[in-house]
């Protein structure tokens, strides 16, 4: 090839070259100019907020690229959601939301300190993370997905936020077992092969948490409180006593029931049906009774008025308790959970009843 062709070719390909680099370097400054605008849009906005969906979609339009958008429309849609369909629509938003964050910001999420000042720098990206992983684990178990609830828990557990406040991922890890323990390894490979290995794995992922809140409180100690091991203890307490009621293991659950007393975070509706297991009627009507009133207007299924219901059958007041499944129903509509309040109230035969007269038999021949 001539020597001026050569030269030409060298010429153009280092032209190309520049321009590429040129026109990718003004393409990042004006993502960064994108993105600054939409953080200081979404200063004054919650996760929550009414404007979210709105906003979320104004976010994806300026850049599609960036995590914010597509978490704020998933959260909203979350929030709105009642049904399979809408679990199904936020999930796609927020399986998007959590890949854009990891992709862009796996770093800040996945840094620890002990500093202060260091933390508020990433502070934001670990918050995001929590809700947007928070809230796409509830769309997974409201579509019957522990399969996809197990892998997005595994990216948790990766991750290892310092600091979790809507996410607990050893509980939750624990909870999913717990959930499915009737299944074995065949069905999901997360499994063990028994109900018996599923429970002890269950309890032991709860260790973990306890582990990993120890861990995290020397970290956070400095940055929040110098109790933060005490005030996320609960939230195993709450997950041990649930496993021992279901395993009636009578002792051991009312030991971490006790514990749960002396916090803000007794579960009156939780304590009630434990109550129930052992014949101890009256107060788990008294405790479902407390456990309505503090009703914080959750659209799923109100376990204290399903189960209440369950013992005024006992007490031979079925029409009180018919009624105010019927009035739920009509405040409530279709909601995830409904169809048990009509399975109750229409059944003569009370098929959902759960067989507490067959676990106190249980219980009188095993203690």
């Amino acid at each position: 090839m001539p020597t001026k062709q050569i030269q030409s070719v060298f010429i153009y390909c280092f032209s190309l070259a520049f321009a590429i680099l040129f026109f990718n370097k003004l393409g990042a400054q004006s993502r960064e100019v994108l993105r600054y605008e939409i953080d200081a849009k979404r200063g004054g906005m919650t996760y929550t907020s009414r404007d979210a969906l709105p906003r979320g979609r104004e976010f994806k339009r300026l850049d599609s690229s960036y995590y914010v958008g597509w978490m704020f429309e998933g959260t909203y849609k979350f929030e709105h959601a009642a049904d399979f369909i809408g679990f199904r629509m936020a999930a796609d938003q927020l399986e998007k939301a959590s890949q854009l964050l990891e992709k862009d910001f796996k770093s800040q999420i996945r840094s620890r300190t002990a500093d202060a000042l260091t933390y508020i720098k990433t502070m934001q990206y670990h918050r995001d993370w929590d809700y947007i992983a928070y809230c796409l684990m509830q769309c997974y178990s409201n579509m019957e997905m522990p399969d996809k609830v197990w892998k997005l828990l595994q990216r948790c557990k990766k991750n290892d936020l310092q600091d979790e406040f809507y996410l607990d991922t050893y509980s939750y890890l624990a909870w999913t077992v717990h959930r499915n323990r009737f299944y074995t390894s065949s069905k999901y490979a997360f499994l063990r092969n028994s109900i018996d290995e599923n429970e002890r794995y269950a309890n032991k992922l709860l260790d973990s948490c306890i582990l990993k809140i120890r861990r995290d409180a020397q970290l956070n100690k400095t940055i929040f409180s110098a109790d933060f091991e005490k005030e996320k203890m609960p939230g195993v307490w709450h997950y041990k006593s649930i496993l021992f009621s279901y395993q009636l293991n009578i002792e051991s659950g009312a030991h971490y029931y006790e514990k749960l007393r002396s916090t803000a975070y007794f579960p009156e509706n939780n304590f009630a049906t434990f109550c129930a297991i052992q014949g101890k009627f009256a107060e788990a009507e008294a405790n479902y009774n407390i456990a309505k009133e503090q009703d914080a207007g959750d659209k799923r299924m109100k376990e204290p008025f399903y189960y209440s219901s369950i013992i005024n059958t006992y007490k031979n007041e079925n029409k009180s308790g018919i009624e105010e499944l019927k009035d739920l129903i009509k405040a409530n509509g279709s909601t995830p959970g409904f169809g048990w309040y009509n399975l109750r109230h229409n059944s003569r035969k009370y098929i959902s009843v759960p067989p507490w007269g067959k676990i106190i038999t249980i219980l009188q021949h095993r203690f």
